[in-house]
Protein backbone atom coordinates (compact mmCIF):
# COMPACT_ATOMS: atom_id res chain seq x y z
CA UNK A 1 0.00 0.00 0.00
CA UNK A 2 1.42 3.35 -1.03
CA UNK A 3 1.72 6.23 1.36
CA UNK A 4 -1.10 8.05 -0.43
CA UNK A 5 -3.46 5.06 -0.13
CA UNK A 6 -2.66 4.68 3.57
CA UNK A 7 -3.41 8.35 4.14
CA UNK A 8 -6.69 8.07 2.21
CA UNK A 9 -7.86 5.12 4.30
CA UNK A 10 -6.85 6.87 7.52
CA UNK A 11 -8.93 9.91 6.61
CA UNK A 12 -11.90 7.70 5.75
CA UNK A 13 -11.69 5.87 9.08
CA UNK A 14 -11.46 9.13 10.96
CA UNK A 15 -14.47 10.50 9.11
CA UNK A 16 -16.48 7.37 9.94
CA UNK A 17 -15.50 7.70 13.61
CA UNK A 18 -16.51 11.36 13.64
CA UNK A 19 -19.89 10.53 12.09
CA UNK A 20 -20.43 7.76 14.64
CA UNK A 21 -19.51 10.06 17.51
CA UNK A 22 -21.78 12.83 16.27
CA UNK A 23 -24.60 10.34 15.70
CA UNK A 24 -24.16 8.91 19.20
CA UNK A 25 -24.12 12.40 20.71
CA UNK A 26 -27.30 13.28 18.82
CA UNK A 27 -29.04 10.09 20.01
CA UNK A 28 -27.95 10.71 23.61
CA UNK A 29 -29.18 14.29 23.49
CA UNK A 30 -32.53 13.42 21.90
CA UNK A 31 -33.04 10.56 24.38
CA UNK A 32 -32.06 12.87 27.23
CA UNK A 33 -34.57 15.49 26.14
CA UNK A 34 -37.27 12.80 25.96
CA UNK A 35 -36.40 11.57 29.47
CA UNK A 36 -36.31 15.14 30.74
CA UNK A 37 -39.81 15.87 29.40
CA UNK A 38 -41.11 12.74 31.15
CA UNK A 39 -39.33 13.64 34.40
CA UNK A 40 -40.75 17.16 34.35
CA UNK A 41 -44.29 15.87 33.91
CA UNK A 42 -43.77 13.48 36.84
CA UNK A 43 -42.31 16.26 39.00
CA UNK A 44 -45.22 18.58 38.17
CA UNK A 45 -47.63 15.89 39.40
CA UNK A 46 -45.71 15.10 42.57
CA UNK A 47 -44.78 18.62 43.67
CA UNK A 48 -48.12 20.07 42.46
CA UNK A 49 -46.97 23.67 42.10
CA UNK A 50 -45.03 23.67 45.39
CA UNK A 51 -42.28 26.30 45.42
CA UNK A 52 -39.53 27.31 47.83
CA UNK A 53 -41.44 30.52 48.53
CA UNK A 54 -44.53 28.56 49.58
CA UNK A 55 -42.39 26.27 51.73
CA UNK A 56 -40.86 29.09 53.74
CA UNK A 57 -42.54 29.69 57.12
CA UNK A 58 -43.89 33.16 57.85
CA UNK A 59 -41.13 35.41 59.08
CA UNK A 60 -41.62 36.58 62.62
CA UNK A 61 -41.01 40.13 63.68
CA UNK A 62 -37.48 40.74 64.91
CA UNK A 63 -38.69 41.02 68.49
CA UNK A 64 -40.42 37.62 68.25
CA UNK A 65 -37.80 35.72 66.24
CA UNK A 66 -36.37 32.92 68.42
CA UNK A 67 -33.35 32.34 66.16
CA UNK A 68 -30.90 34.62 68.04
CA UNK A 69 -31.79 33.03 71.37
CA UNK A 70 -31.55 29.50 69.97
CA UNK A 71 -28.15 30.21 68.40
CA UNK A 72 -26.84 31.83 71.57
CA UNK A 73 -28.12 29.00 73.75
CA UNK A 74 -26.65 26.34 71.44
CA UNK A 75 -23.11 27.63 71.91
CA UNK A 76 -23.42 28.61 75.59
CA UNK A 77 -22.96 25.13 77.04
CA UNK A 78 -19.84 24.95 79.22
CA UNK A 79 -19.83 21.20 79.98
CA UNK A 80 -16.83 19.14 78.84
CA UNK A 81 -17.04 16.66 75.97
CA UNK A 82 -17.17 13.76 78.43
CA UNK A 83 -20.00 15.37 80.38
CA UNK A 84 -21.94 16.15 77.19
CA UNK A 85 -21.51 12.54 76.04
CA UNK A 86 -22.78 11.37 79.42
CA UNK A 87 -25.90 13.53 79.17
CA UNK A 88 -26.41 12.41 75.58
CA UNK A 89 -26.33 8.75 76.61
CA UNK A 90 -28.87 9.47 79.34
CA UNK A 91 -31.22 11.10 76.83
CA UNK A 92 -31.17 7.93 74.70
CA UNK A 93 -32.42 5.80 77.60
CA UNK A 94 -35.74 5.79 79.46
CA UNK A 95 -35.48 7.87 82.61
CA UNK A 96 -36.72 4.88 84.63
CA UNK A 97 -33.39 3.17 83.87
CA UNK A 98 -31.24 6.00 85.25
CA UNK A 99 -29.39 5.13 88.44
CA UNK A 100 -29.39 7.45 91.43
CA UNK A 101 -25.70 8.18 90.83
CA UNK A 102 -26.44 9.15 87.23
CA UNK A 103 -29.23 11.44 88.39
CA UNK A 104 -26.97 13.17 90.91
CA UNK A 105 -24.24 13.69 88.33
CA UNK A 106 -26.72 15.04 85.77
CA UNK A 107 -28.23 17.46 88.30
CA UNK A 108 -24.81 18.78 89.29
CA UNK A 109 -23.83 19.32 85.65
CA UNK A 110 -27.07 21.07 84.73
CA UNK A 111 -26.81 23.33 87.78
CA UNK A 112 -23.80 24.93 86.05
CA UNK A 113 -25.65 25.53 82.78
CA UNK A 114 -28.08 28.24 83.87
CA UNK A 115 -27.08 30.63 81.06
CA UNK A 116 -27.70 28.18 78.21
CA UNK A 117 -30.93 26.95 79.79
CA UNK A 118 -32.22 30.49 80.34
CA UNK A 119 -31.54 31.46 76.70
CA UNK A 120 -33.27 28.36 75.36
CA UNK A 121 -36.21 28.72 77.75
CA UNK A 122 -36.72 32.29 76.55
CA UNK A 123 -36.66 31.04 72.96
CA UNK A 124 -39.37 28.52 73.86
CA UNK A 125 -41.65 31.38 74.86
CA UNK A 126 -41.56 32.92 71.37
CA UNK A 127 -44.68 32.31 69.30
CA UNK A 128 -43.35 31.31 65.86
CA UNK A 129 -40.61 29.05 64.52
CA UNK A 130 -37.32 30.56 63.43
CA UNK A 131 -37.30 30.92 59.64
CA UNK A 132 -33.53 31.32 59.30
CA UNK A 133 -32.02 29.10 61.96
CA UNK A 134 -29.58 27.42 59.56
CA UNK A 135 -28.91 30.34 57.23
CA UNK A 136 -25.38 31.67 57.12
CA UNK A 137 -23.85 28.65 58.83
CA UNK A 138 -20.52 27.83 57.22
CA UNK A 139 -17.08 26.63 58.18
CA UNK A 140 -16.04 25.67 61.68
CA UNK A 141 -18.39 28.18 63.30
CA UNK A 142 -21.34 26.64 61.47
CA UNK A 143 -20.29 23.13 62.47
CA UNK A 144 -20.05 24.19 66.12
CA UNK A 145 -23.53 25.67 65.98
CA UNK A 146 -25.00 22.50 64.44
CA UNK A 147 -23.33 20.40 67.11
CA UNK A 148 -24.69 22.85 69.67
CA UNK A 149 -28.24 22.29 68.40
CA UNK A 150 -27.86 18.53 68.78
CA UNK A 151 -26.42 18.93 72.27
CA UNK A 152 -29.19 21.32 73.22
CA UNK A 153 -31.88 18.82 72.23
CA UNK A 154 -30.34 16.07 74.34
CA UNK A 155 -29.62 18.22 77.37
CA UNK A 156 -33.09 19.81 77.32
CA UNK A 157 -34.61 16.33 77.25
CA UNK A 158 -32.59 15.29 80.30
CA UNK A 159 -33.28 18.54 82.15
CA UNK A 160 -37.04 18.32 81.59
CA UNK A 161 -37.21 14.81 83.03
CA UNK A 162 -35.03 15.59 86.06
CA UNK A 163 -37.03 18.75 86.78
CA UNK A 164 -40.38 16.95 86.54
CA UNK A 165 -39.20 14.15 88.83
CA UNK A 166 -37.95 16.72 91.35
CA UNK A 167 -41.35 18.42 91.43
CA UNK A 168 -40.13 21.44 89.46
CA UNK A 169 -42.93 21.29 86.91
CA UNK A 170 -42.50 24.89 85.77
CA UNK A 171 -38.87 24.32 84.81
CA UNK A 172 -39.81 21.08 83.08
CA UNK A 173 -42.48 22.86 81.04
CA UNK A 174 -39.95 25.49 79.97
CA UNK A 175 -37.58 22.77 78.75
CA UNK A 176 -40.42 21.00 76.93
CA UNK A 177 -41.34 24.24 75.14
CA UNK A 178 -37.70 25.04 74.33
CA UNK A 179 -37.13 21.56 72.89
CA UNK A 180 -40.32 21.84 70.82
CA UNK A 181 -39.28 25.29 69.57
CA UNK A 182 -35.78 24.14 68.61
CA UNK A 183 -37.05 20.99 66.86
CA UNK A 184 -39.74 22.85 64.91
CA UNK A 185 -37.35 25.63 63.86
CA UNK A 186 -34.83 23.10 62.55
CA UNK A 187 -37.51 21.22 60.63
CA UNK A 188 -38.80 24.48 59.11
CA UNK A 189 -35.34 25.20 57.67
CA UNK A 190 -36.30 22.93 54.74
CA UNK A 191 -32.87 21.28 54.63
CA UNK A 192 -32.06 17.62 55.03
CA UNK A 193 -29.73 18.30 57.98
CA UNK A 194 -32.35 20.47 59.68
CA UNK A 195 -35.04 17.85 59.16
CA UNK A 196 -32.87 15.07 60.58
CA UNK A 197 -31.62 17.00 63.62
CA UNK A 198 -35.03 18.53 64.30
CA UNK A 199 -36.79 15.18 63.91
CA UNK A 200 -34.36 13.51 66.31
CA UNK A 201 -34.95 16.32 68.81
CA UNK A 202 -38.71 15.95 68.57
CA UNK A 203 -38.48 12.20 69.24
CA UNK A 204 -36.45 13.02 72.34
CA UNK A 205 -39.40 15.20 73.39
CA UNK A 206 -41.78 12.27 72.82
CA UNK A 207 -39.66 10.09 75.10
CA UNK A 208 -39.31 12.84 77.71
CA UNK A 209 -43.08 13.34 78.07
CA UNK A 210 -43.98 9.63 78.03
CA UNK A 211 -43.71 9.20 81.82
CA UNK A 212 -45.92 12.25 82.28
CA UNK A 213 -48.58 10.96 79.91
CA UNK A 214 -48.49 7.54 81.61
CA UNK A 215 -48.65 8.99 85.13
CA UNK A 216 -52.19 8.56 86.56
CA UNK A 217 -51.76 11.79 88.56
CA UNK A 218 -51.18 13.96 85.46
CA UNK A 219 -54.15 16.33 85.07
CA UNK A 220 -55.95 16.94 81.83
CA UNK A 221 -54.48 20.44 81.49
CA UNK A 222 -50.93 19.05 81.35
CA UNK A 223 -51.97 16.40 78.82
CA UNK A 224 -53.52 19.08 76.61
CA UNK A 225 -50.39 21.23 76.93
CA UNK A 226 -48.18 18.35 75.78
CA UNK A 227 -50.48 17.61 72.84
CA UNK A 228 -50.19 21.26 71.78
CA UNK A 229 -46.40 21.10 71.84
CA UNK A 230 -46.20 18.24 69.34
CA UNK A 231 -47.25 19.21 65.81
CA UNK A 232 -49.71 17.14 63.87
CA UNK A 233 -48.86 18.52 60.42
CA UNK A 234 -48.64 16.35 57.33
CA UNK A 235 -44.93 15.62 57.04
CA UNK A 236 -45.19 14.67 53.36
CA UNK A 237 -45.28 18.35 52.36
CA UNK A 238 -42.36 19.10 54.66
CA UNK A 239 -40.41 16.35 52.91
CA UNK A 240 -41.24 17.72 49.46
CA UNK A 241 -40.04 21.14 50.57
CA UNK A 242 -36.75 19.58 51.67
CA UNK A 243 -36.35 17.91 48.27
CA UNK A 244 -37.03 21.19 46.47
CA UNK A 245 -34.34 22.87 48.55
CA UNK A 246 -31.89 20.02 47.91
CA UNK A 247 -32.51 20.26 44.16
CA UNK A 248 -32.01 24.02 44.14
CA UNK A 249 -28.78 23.81 46.14
CA UNK A 250 -27.44 21.02 43.92
CA UNK A 251 -28.22 22.91 40.71
CA UNK A 252 -26.53 25.99 42.11
CA UNK A 253 -23.42 24.02 43.05
CA UNK A 254 -23.21 22.42 39.60
CA UNK A 255 -23.71 25.79 37.88
CA UNK A 256 -20.93 27.34 39.95
CA UNK A 257 -18.65 24.45 39.09
CA UNK A 258 -19.42 24.75 35.38
CA UNK A 259 -18.73 28.48 35.41
CA UNK A 260 -15.52 28.26 37.44
CA UNK A 261 -13.30 27.54 34.42
CA UNK A 262 -12.30 24.07 35.68
CA UNK A 263 -14.45 22.36 33.05
CA UNK A 264 -14.99 22.51 29.30
CA UNK A 265 -17.94 24.83 29.73
CA UNK A 266 -15.97 27.74 28.24
CA UNK A 267 -15.51 25.84 24.98
CA UNK A 268 -18.17 26.05 22.23
CA UNK A 269 -19.21 22.43 22.79
CA UNK A 270 -22.93 21.47 22.80
CA UNK A 271 -24.32 20.16 26.07
CA UNK A 272 -24.74 16.51 25.12
CA UNK A 273 -25.39 14.70 28.40
CA UNK A 274 -26.90 17.61 30.33
CA UNK A 275 -30.57 16.81 29.59
CA UNK A 276 -30.08 13.13 30.47
CA UNK A 277 -28.32 13.91 33.75
CA UNK A 278 -30.98 16.46 34.69
CA UNK A 279 -33.74 13.98 33.79
CA UNK A 280 -32.19 11.24 35.94
CA UNK A 281 -31.85 13.54 38.92
CA UNK A 282 -35.33 15.06 38.58
CA UNK A 283 -36.97 11.63 38.23
CA UNK A 284 -35.08 10.38 41.29
CA UNK A 285 -36.28 13.30 43.43
CA UNK A 286 -39.82 12.91 42.10
CA UNK A 287 -39.87 9.23 43.13
CA UNK A 288 -38.57 10.08 46.59
CA UNK A 289 -41.17 12.84 46.94
CA UNK A 290 -43.92 10.22 46.95
CA UNK A 291 -42.02 7.84 49.21
CA UNK A 292 -43.71 9.11 52.38
CA UNK A 293 -46.84 7.19 51.31
CA UNK A 294 -44.94 3.88 51.05
CA UNK A 295 -44.04 2.61 54.56
CA UNK A 296 -40.44 1.62 55.09
CA UNK A 297 -41.53 -1.56 56.86
CA UNK A 298 -42.92 -2.90 53.59
CA UNK A 299 -39.48 -2.74 51.95
CA UNK A 300 -40.59 -0.33 49.21
CA UNK A 301 -38.68 0.20 45.98
CA UNK A 302 -37.44 3.63 47.07
CA UNK A 303 -35.40 2.09 49.90
CA UNK A 304 -33.29 0.04 47.45
CA UNK A 305 -29.85 1.30 46.32
CA UNK A 306 -30.12 3.56 43.26
CA UNK A 307 -29.42 2.34 39.73
CA UNK A 308 -26.55 4.03 37.90
CA UNK A 309 -28.35 3.94 34.54
CA UNK A 310 -31.79 4.89 35.83
CA UNK A 311 -30.79 7.43 38.51
CA UNK A 312 -27.37 8.66 37.39
CA UNK A 313 -24.11 9.39 39.16
CA UNK A 314 -25.25 12.42 41.19
CA UNK A 315 -28.32 10.63 42.54
CA UNK A 316 -26.11 7.70 43.52
CA UNK A 317 -24.03 10.06 45.66
CA UNK A 318 -26.95 11.81 47.36
CA UNK A 319 -29.21 8.74 47.65
CA UNK A 320 -28.01 7.34 51.03
CA UNK A 321 -28.79 10.55 52.93
CA UNK A 322 -32.12 11.05 51.18
CA UNK A 323 -33.27 7.45 51.66
CA UNK A 324 -32.36 7.65 55.34
CA UNK A 325 -34.22 10.95 55.48
CA UNK A 326 -37.44 9.31 54.25
CA UNK A 327 -37.13 6.48 56.78
CA UNK A 328 -36.53 8.89 59.66
CA UNK A 329 -39.40 11.10 58.56
CA UNK A 330 -41.80 8.14 58.55
CA UNK A 331 -40.50 7.08 61.96
CA UNK A 332 -41.12 10.59 63.29
CA UNK A 333 -44.67 10.58 61.87
CA UNK A 334 -45.33 7.19 63.49
CA UNK A 335 -44.05 8.40 66.85
CA UNK A 336 -46.24 11.50 66.62
CA UNK A 337 -49.29 9.40 65.82
CA UNK A 338 -48.71 7.13 68.82
CA UNK A 339 -48.24 10.09 71.17
CA UNK A 340 -51.34 11.97 69.99
CA UNK A 341 -53.42 8.80 70.17
CA UNK A 342 -52.17 8.07 73.70
CA UNK A 343 -53.05 11.58 74.89
CA UNK A 344 -56.47 11.45 73.22
CA UNK A 345 -57.17 8.15 74.99
CA UNK A 346 -56.13 9.58 78.36
CA UNK A 347 -58.37 12.62 77.90
CA UNK A 348 -61.23 10.36 76.84
CA UNK A 349 -60.78 8.26 79.98
CA UNK A 350 -60.66 11.34 82.22
CA UNK A 351 -63.89 12.60 80.67
CA UNK A 352 -65.92 9.39 80.49
CA UNK A 353 -64.30 7.40 83.31
CA UNK A 354 -63.05 4.58 81.05
CA UNK A 355 -61.14 3.96 77.87
CA UNK A 356 -63.10 3.11 74.69
CA UNK A 357 -63.55 -0.54 73.76
CA UNK A 358 -61.81 0.08 70.45
CA UNK A 359 -59.38 2.75 69.29
CA UNK A 360 -61.64 3.57 66.33
CA UNK A 361 -63.41 6.22 68.41
CA UNK A 362 -60.21 8.32 68.46
CA UNK A 363 -59.94 10.52 65.34
CA UNK A 364 -57.00 9.47 63.17
CA UNK A 365 -56.03 6.53 65.34
CA UNK A 366 -57.21 3.99 62.78
CA UNK A 367 -54.65 5.12 60.21
CA UNK A 368 -51.89 2.56 59.58
CA UNK A 369 -48.53 3.21 61.18
CA UNK A 370 -46.66 5.49 58.71
CA UNK A 371 -43.41 3.59 59.32
CA UNK A 372 -44.56 -0.02 59.36
CA UNK A 373 -47.78 0.20 57.34
CA UNK A 374 -49.58 -1.93 59.93
CA UNK A 375 -52.33 -1.00 62.44
CA UNK A 376 -51.46 -0.21 66.02
CA UNK A 377 -52.05 -2.77 68.75
CA UNK A 378 -54.70 -1.68 71.25
CA UNK A 379 -55.31 -3.80 74.33
CA UNK A 380 -57.84 -2.92 77.06
CA UNK A 381 -56.71 -4.70 80.22
CA UNK A 382 -58.91 -6.11 82.97
CA UNK A 383 -57.92 -3.39 85.47
CA UNK A 384 -59.09 -0.66 83.10
CA UNK A 385 -55.62 0.25 81.80
CA UNK A 386 -54.61 0.26 78.14
CA UNK A 387 -51.57 -0.76 76.15
CA UNK A 388 -51.08 1.09 72.87
CA UNK A 389 -48.14 -0.09 70.81
CA UNK A 390 -46.57 -0.61 67.43
CA UNK A 391 -45.00 -4.08 67.73
CA UNK A 392 -43.69 -4.11 64.18
CA UNK A 393 -41.84 -0.84 64.82
CA UNK A 394 -39.99 -2.34 67.77
CA UNK A 395 -39.17 -5.39 65.67
CA UNK A 396 -37.82 -3.30 62.80
CA UNK A 397 -35.75 -1.14 65.12
CA UNK A 398 -34.01 -4.25 66.46
CA UNK A 399 -32.56 -4.74 62.96
CA UNK A 400 -29.25 -2.89 62.86
CA UNK A 401 -29.65 -2.07 59.18
CA UNK A 402 -32.91 -0.33 59.98
CA UNK A 403 -31.66 1.29 63.19
CA UNK A 404 -28.69 2.79 61.34
CA UNK A 405 -31.08 4.65 59.05
CA UNK A 406 -33.26 5.97 61.87
CA UNK A 407 -30.45 6.98 64.26
CA UNK A 408 -32.63 7.61 67.33
CA UNK A 409 -35.37 5.65 69.00
CA UNK A 410 -38.77 6.75 70.21
CA UNK A 411 -41.48 5.16 72.39
CA UNK A 412 -43.06 2.18 70.65
CA UNK A 413 -45.45 1.22 73.47
CA UNK A 414 -47.58 3.38 75.77
CA UNK A 415 -49.01 1.92 78.99
CA UNK A 416 -51.91 4.11 80.01
CA UNK A 417 -53.21 3.82 83.59
CA UNK A 418 -56.84 3.34 84.54
CA UNK A 419 -58.50 6.65 85.39
CA UNK A 420 -58.52 7.33 89.12
CA UNK A 421 -61.96 6.99 90.70
CA UNK A 422 -61.85 10.57 91.94
CA UNK A 423 -61.17 11.82 88.41
CA UNK A 424 -63.72 9.74 86.56
CA UNK A 425 -66.37 11.85 84.92
CA UNK A 426 -64.32 15.04 85.26
CA UNK A 427 -64.48 17.34 82.28
CA UNK A 428 -61.35 17.41 80.17
CA UNK A 429 -60.25 20.62 78.45
CA UNK A 430 -60.86 21.09 74.76
CA UNK A 431 -57.65 20.30 72.89
CA UNK A 432 -56.94 22.88 70.21
CA UNK A 433 -55.21 21.83 66.98
CA UNK A 434 -51.62 20.94 67.89
CA UNK A 435 -49.12 23.72 67.33
CA UNK A 436 -45.38 23.16 67.68
CA UNK A 437 -44.74 26.37 69.51
CA UNK A 438 -47.29 26.69 72.27
CA UNK A 439 -45.47 28.50 75.02
CA UNK A 440 -45.54 27.40 78.63
CA UNK A 441 -47.28 29.51 81.23
CA UNK A 442 -45.57 32.81 81.90
CA UNK A 443 -42.98 32.65 84.64
CA UNK A 444 -43.87 34.20 87.89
Amino acid sequence: MTHRSWLRWTVRVLLVLVVLLLGTALVVRVYGQHRLAQARRLADQVFAGLTLERCAPPRAAAAEDPAPLLRAGAVAWSASEDDVDFLGRLSARPSSSWSEEERRRARSLLALETTALELLHRAGERGAPAASLLQGLAGEAGDRTLIGYMRSSRILAVHSQLAWQAGEQRQARHSHAALAQLSASLQHSNTIIGLLIGGAGEKLLHAAVQPIVEDPATPADDLARIAALVPAEDLSQRWRCVLLREQADLKQAVAQRMSSGDTLSHWPVPDITGPLLEAQLLAFYARLAGATDEPFGGQPAWSAPPSLWRDGVIAGITAPNLISGVARLQHLAASRQLLHTAIALRLHALTSGAYPLTVSTVPGANRPDPFTGEPHHYALEGDGSVTLSSPRMAELFSDRRVASRISSSAPTAWHLPPPEPSRRGAAAPRVSPPHPLTAPPARE
